[in-house]
């Protein structure tokens, strides 16, 4: 028996940003996989993808179950998905209401304060019609899901075919209660996104350090992320007046990391952040493009799964 939906809404988006042919638009919709028994089931509502974009679409909802620690992710994506990624957010349902969606591609259209990721990361796999994105973690290990959490569920899509796309997008989180979890794990976070790098470059540069302020944690995987036009990503930690220490190294970044990144793995105590270390992240790209490049279209990431931590860590440039 399909376990219980917490459906975001059972209608077609019609938004400003999208468009459709005389025919209505390719209906790409997939009947994902039955998710396991009890796992929490978050559903997109049916999105209209313009032909030849490359947009993100935000819908926002509450989940209303009780304090629990999520085990095992699977997202899934239509043809053209980038990623499904759930935020939580402080943004009262008063302000933006559950089920509203909207596009959410430019950074100051996100319309929430305070978004952090939830869970991200695992492995990415492109089937025939289905993008899969999963990640399962070490026994006794969980993410946390908090009770009455507001959400928004951002989903990426990039449609380089001539026509208009129907897809729908699905999350199934496997949870246990969360007097089960032994550890606790977190998202972790190195972002800019205020860069623009100018049409016709060949070679653009940003650079942005964070320090970790808290208690040591250990890196359970790290990984570095920027799209088609990255030329090298590398990520480094300094140690008080210690030389630095590349922790990631990319110098001829491949396209094919922008969906399948080439993340490390650590053992505990392989990769310990302490307190006072400071993370710096640098991106190169090049642009050949006739316009001038800016998030989402391209990104800087560094991001990292820690533990024992309960709560995501992001630093925004340097933030």
């Amino acid at each position: 028996m399909r376990a219980p939906l917490l459906t975001l809404a059972l209608f077609t988006v019609a938004c400003d940003a999208t468009t459709e042919t005389e025919t209505g638009p390719v209906d790409l919709r997939v009947d994902y996989p039955e998710p396991a028994e009890g796992a929490i089931v978050f559903e997109t509502p049916d999105l209209v993808i313009p032909a030849y974009s490359d947009v993100q679409f935000c819908t926002a909802l509450t989940y209303t179950g009780d304090d629990a620690g999520i085990v095992h992710m699977k997202n899934y994506q239509g043809p053209g998905g980038h990623h499904l990624v759930m935020f939580g957010t402080t943004t009262p349902e008063r302000e933006i209401p559950d089920g509203e969606t909207w596009d959410c591609t430019a950074t100051e259209d996100l319309k929430m304060e305070n978004m952090e990721p939830v869970i991200f990361g695992g492995t990415l796999e492109r089937l025939e019609d289905v993008t899969l994105n999963e990640l399962d973690l070490p026994d006794g290990m969980a993410v946390l899901l908090q009770a009455n959490q507001r959400f928004v569920v951002q989903a990426h899509y990039i449609n380089a075919t001539a026509d208009d796309i129907l897809v729908h997008d699905e999350a199934q989180f496997e949870i246990v209660p969360e007097e089960e979890v032994q550890t606790w794990a977190a998202p972790f976070a190195l972002s800019s996104d205020t860069f623009l790098i100018p049409a016709g470059t060949d070679s653009y540069s940003r650079s942005f350090t964070c320090t970790w302020d808290q208690e040591p944690v250990n890196a359970l995987f790290m990984g570095g992320h920027m799209h088609e036009w990255g030329k090298s990503f590398k990520t480094t930690r300094t140690r008080g007046d210690g030389p630095e220490e590349v922790l990631i190294d990319e110098p001829v970044w491949d396209p094919v990391y922008r969906d399948a990144p080439n993340m490390q793995q650590f053992e505990p105590g392989e990769l310990v952040i302490e307190q006072g270390d400071q993370l710096t992240t640098t991106c190169e790209w090049f642009n050949d493009e006739p316009e001038d490049l800016v998030f989402p279209h391209e990104m800087c990431v560094t991001f990292a799964l820690i533990y024992p931590a309960k709560l995501p860590w992001i630093c925004d440039d340097g933030g």
